[in-house]
């Protein structure tokens, strides 16, 4: 039988509840920033605003199929659109959905209301901005765990800026060429190749404030 694939902005989508369309999309086989395509001055970075961390990756075998009544109710609650399929899902698309339920029973309110606003804009998406984040969250799982956790304290450290700020940076990104761009992300990177392991600890301890 052909699997037809589900688009966020379908009507599927629409007529999920709430929390099980934003944790289908959040928990999808690729995981990708909701956030405005280009605005950031950190390009690469501005795909792993969710979980401010990486891709889930499983290894589940096809005998370690879920079965519906081994998940709490509360998870079965979350996940109730699912239900009628459950037995028909891959393991590994169990096993995502399921740790997606148990993050979204964990979020506070201020989270949960994150993930729906960034679940919005990736339904506002063209596919051509979705393509581009597709692009940029494969160059990011190509970056060594250091590298990745920088970017994430530097997105960490744009969301903390007074919103005028991040208003300003986002229109001088969007202003520089393609080439403007590359020049800066190597100067950066060439820049972070050159610090001391104590400069680069300074650097990490600012962003965390």
């Amino acid at each position: 039988m052909k699997h037809t694939k589900r688009i966020p902005n379908s009507p599927s989508y629409r007529r999920m509840p709430e929390s099980s369309a934003v944790i289908s999309l959040y928990t999808g086989i690729r995981r990708y920033d909701g956030g405005r395509t280009g605005q950031g001055l950190f390009g690469i970075a501005m795909v792993c605003l969710l979980l401010a961390g990486s891709l889930l990756s499983f290894n589940v075998r096809a005998e370690d199929a879920i079965a519906w009544r081994s998940l709490s109710a509360t998870e079965q609650k979350v996940l109730k659109s699912f239900r009628e399929r459950w037995d028909t899902l891959p393991p590994q698309r169990q096993e995502k959905l399921r740790k997606g339920a148990e993050r979204w029973q964990h979020m506070g309110p201020e989270q949960k209301a994150e993930v729906r606003e960034r679940f919005k804009r990736w339904q506002a998406m063209t596919p051509e901005q979705r393509k581009l984040l597709r692009e940029r969250h494969e160059r990011f799982k190509q970056l060594s765990p250091e590298q990745q956790e920088r970017l994430r304290k530097r997105r960490q450290w744009f969301q903390q800026l007074p919103p005028e700020r991040r208003e300003a940076l986002r229109r001088k990104w969007q202003a520089m060429s393609a080439d403007e761009r590359k020049a800066f992300r190597q100067k950066q990177r060439d820049r972070w190749q050159n610090m001391t392991p104590a400069q680069k600890q300074k650097f990490r301890n600012r962003l965390q404030r």
